[in-house]
């Protein structure tokens, strides 16, 4: 976990610093929307990169030959990585269609993107949660799916994020500790077999 915790009135966007080893939560950012959630989400998520970074498990290098940053991933969960890469190329076939269940819950129009409000009021009563919550499970999982085809589907880092080095798993470790310490109905709901392998993956993990 992260070795302090810095909370600044400065930016938009919370973010692990592997640098000062702190997680920084923006005040804005963290009072974001009336969600508590969201609040733990947040946590989960950069708790995770604060995890991966510091106990070396995926980080960063300067490559001893080479003089450039390259990615060490561990193996384990690059095999992870790859089997939910192959799960969802054996159930929704080409790339473009992997984020096709997300879509499940939004319109499109001219106008541009939105969310069915039918579908998400049904989703919210049987869950019981807010529709903030809503908003924040199901960006989390479209951000999932930009992790696992490095922005070619899927929402919520820009394109060029995913070009920086190890950026695709490390996005989808912190993705899968907010399923293991908050949980995401969503998630569970639109990729079942993707939701358990992380769950046991991370119980694993973490000897739990």
């Amino acid at each position: 976990m992260p070795e302090k915790q810095v909370t600044s009135a400065k930016g938009e966007g919370a973010f692990y610093n592997p640098s000062t080893k702190a997680i920084n939560i923006p005040t804005k950012t963290y009072s974001f929307r009336n969600s508590e959630l969201y609040k733990r989400s947040i946590f989960a998520h950069e708790g995770g990169h604060a995890w991966h970074f510091q106990s070396k498990y995926i980080y960063t290098k300067m490559h001893p030959d080479f003089g450039i940053m390259v990615a060490d991933v561990d193996k384990e969960f690059q095999s992870l990585f790859k089997e939910f890469r192959d799960t969802l190329r054996e159930s929704f076939g080409d790339i473009d269609n992997w984020d096709s269940p997300i879509k499940k819950y939004l319109d499109f129009s001219p106008d541009g993107v939105g969310i069915n409000q039918e579908k998400m009021s049904s989703f919210i009563e049987k869950n019981d949660i807010s529709v903030d919550d809503f908003y924040v499970l199901l960006g989390n999982t479209d951000d999932t799916l930009a992790a696992l085809t490095k922005g070619q589907v899927g929402r919520g880092h820009a394109k060029d994020y995913w070009k920086q080095k190890g950026t695709i798993y490390m996005e989808l470790f912190a993705h899968l500790n907010e399923n293991f310490w908050v949980g995401n109905p969503v998630f569970k709901e639109l990729y079942p077999e993707l939701y358990e392998s992380g769950l046991k993956f991370m119980q694993n993990l973490y000897n739990l």
